[in-house]
């Protein structure tokens, strides 16, 4: 649901470090070592994180969208200050 943007390029960049960092949490694990005294980050913590900060953009992105359509829904594109057509 993301868009093209220069930020999506960059969300998706860093979503493959952190699959590559939990990649390389899982080789730890299965190593059995438990403590990383490099971090207090866990890889669990930073895959919840993520998720989190994912579901906000979402969320966001979603809300912006109804405010857009509320906007808009005059059926006057005059009321689309930020130039976007109106799809009532």
């Amino acid at each position: 649901m993301w868009g093209c943007g220069p930020s999506d390029v960059v969300v998706d960049v860093l979503q493959t470090k952190l699959q590559e960092v939990e990649g390389l949490g899982a080789t730890l694990e299965e190593a059995l070592v438990l403590d990383n005294a490099y971090t207090e980050h866990s890889t669990v913590g930073l895959a919840q994180q993520w998720d989190q900060l994912e579901q906000l953009g979402m969320r966001m992105e979603h809300n912006l969208e109804q405010q857009i359509q509320a906007r808009c829904s005059g059926g006057e594109p005059a009321k689309c200050s930020i130039g976007l057509k109106c799809f009532v």
